[in-house]
């Protein structure tokens, strides 16, 4: 059952939802065009599996992948302590040790997530969650990784870059695949950092230095 609007973004909207146990998830549907493009619904279905398959501490999970007529719809763990963007637009840069152990966990997570063949995309601050639930102690969380598969599908996006130009990987811009190599994980991340450290934004293109 769906209760109410969580939030919405270039991909979709964000639904609250609940199970007939009273299990609370979130419930993210694509928007219309992705969800009547046949290549998309091609690999919602192909994918679906290997979605569901990732379970890891350090990602947010997939429950289902579900098409209900024009719509189409992925469940999700609930996180709901906020994203990494908004914890440092309302409290500023990061200490060295939080960012180095958030890093650490996103490594595991994605080392995790490679090893089965699914490569993020689109790996940013909005898109590392803070689960709170475990106490005073918050866990990041790597979402999105279904949208960001889904999107490379998409006929109205074959020709354009999947991801958010400050996180691309320099090689993007010169039409190359991504991968699971580390090299990319390093940028990834290593622009995250950047942006956890000094709450500043990097420039497109321009691996971060140190």
């Amino acid at each position: 059952m769906i209760e109410r609007e969580l939030g919405h973004g270039g991909m979709g909207q964000v639904w609250l939802g609940r199970d007939h146990r009273g299990g609370r998830y979130a419930i993210k549907t694509l928007r219309q065009d992705l969800a009547t493009d046949r290549d998309v619904v091609r690999r919602f279905i192909r994918e679906r599996e290997v979605l569901l398959s990732l379970d890891h501490p350090g990602l947010v999970r997939i429950h289902d992948m579900v098409i209900e007529g024009q719509t189409m719809a992925i469940v999700m763990d609930l996180v709901e302590g906020g994203d990494l963007a908004e914890l440092i637009g309302a409290g500023g840069p990061i200490a060295p040790a939080q960012v180095a152990r958030m890093g650490a966990k996103m490594a595991g997570a994605l080392a995790y997530a490679h090893e089965a063949g699914v490569v993020h995309r689109d790996l940013k601050p909005a898109n590392i969650l803070i689960d709170t639930s475990a106490g005073s102690k918050p866990e990041p969380r790597l979402a999105d990784f279904g949208i960001a598969i889904l999107a490379s599908a998409s006929g109205t996006t074959q020709t354009a870059l999947i991801g958010t130009a400050q996180y691309l990987a320099p090689e993007l811009f010169d039409d190359k695949q991504p991968t699971a190599a580390p090299r990319w994980t390093c940028i990834h991340w290593g622009s995250c950092s950047t942006r956890c450290s000094t709450a500043v934004r990097r420039s497109p293109g321009i691996p971060p230095r140190g």
